[in-house]
């Protein structure tokens, strides 16, 4: 009796051992998924954040940028504003460039039909990728686009 007891026990440890071996691999590649996927997040975030600042130099009357350079960071800035931010970043960071729109000459479009369609667009995207935080830029959605006859002014100026 006290053997096949014996048994019993050891078949019972060694496939407990075993589920609980198969359970651990699964959860810790689960972790380590978990962890490449913030690792690229973090990248693709760095990537877009170092050419938007130095694409804002265009905004800064650099004066090593002509005026057709000057305008192409511009235009590149809205752009990356656009694709990469509004899609990807925390309001805090939307929230910040609009302040930062607001404090360079910029052209915009106020909130209209189209407008209206495009953010809805976009918060649908964002919640599809898993970032649905739009409470607070909801109400300031705007689609900016350059001024370019301010730019023309900037640069006249610095040239004389």
């Amino acid at each position: 009796m006290l053997q096949s007891f014996t048994t019993e026990n050891t078949i019972s440890i060694l496939s407990l051992l075993g589920i609980g071996a198969i359970v651990g691999a699964w959860v810790n590649h689960r972790f380590q998924k978990n962890r490449e996927k913030t690792a690229r997040s973090i990248q693709s975030k760095m990537e877009a954040y170092s050419s938007l600042l130095n694409f804002a130099s265009g905004f800064l009357g650099d004066p090593n940028l002509d005026y057709e350079e000057a305008l192409k960071y511009q235009r590149e800035f809205i752009k990356k504003f656009h694709n990469d931010i509004l899609l990807f970043s925390p309001s805090s960071v939307i929230r910040a460039a609009d302040n930062f729109f607001d404090s360079v000459s910029i052209s915009y479009s106020n909130k209209d039909e189209s407008t209206d369609a495009l953010f809805g667009l976009i918060a649908a995207m964002r919640k599809d990728l898993g970032n649905s935080d739009l409470s607070e830029v909801e109400n300031r959605y705007k689609f900016y686009s350059v001024n370019i006859e301010d730019l023309k002014k900037k640069k006249e100026t610095l040239n004389q």
